[in-house]
């Protein structure tokens, strides 16, 4: 097991905030600032980024205001990527494929600001909202 820090990103539009690992052993990374996602090898070396539409990556904001959570993040049994990103008005579920296309994006509740998501063997998807203090 290795423990400890061995990369580090060296840009402040990129603060790393959640992780997931996929199936194949790569490492899924959401950052805070831009709201971009990361797949990363095992090894550490950048495969490629994906930003949902309608969020202008490098800003990390959303009708003029920036997102207040940091993009929580999860991979199913298939292989797919789910970020919820979380602003007062305007949070959202969205869906890549492992070469991080969009293949799904859901508007969530109003004011609900998503922290956390999970996906069971069942494939349901599971988000704890931190303002409506629901699951």
């Amino acid at each position: 097991m290795n423990i400890g820090v061995t990369k580090e990103t060296n840009n402040i539009y990129n603060t790393p905030s959640c992780i997931s690992i996929d199936k194949y052993g790569d490492l899924w990374v959401s950052m805070y600032t831009s709201q971009i996602i990361a797949k990363l090898d095992s090894n550490m070396n950048l495969l490629l980024t994906a930003c949902p539409t309608g969020v202008t990556d490098l800003t990390a904001m959303f009708d003029g205001s920036f997102y207040v959570e940091p993009p929580a993040i999860e991979t199913d049994q298939n292989n797919n990527v789910w970020v919820c990103y979380g602003h007062p008005l305007s949070s959202m579920l969205v869906k890549f494929d492992t070469q991080g296309n969009e293949i799904l994006k859901a508007d969530l509740p109003m004011n609900s600001v998503p922290t956390c998501i999970a996906v069971d063997a069942a494939a349901d998807i599971w988000i704890a909202c931190r303002e409506t203090n629901e699951i």
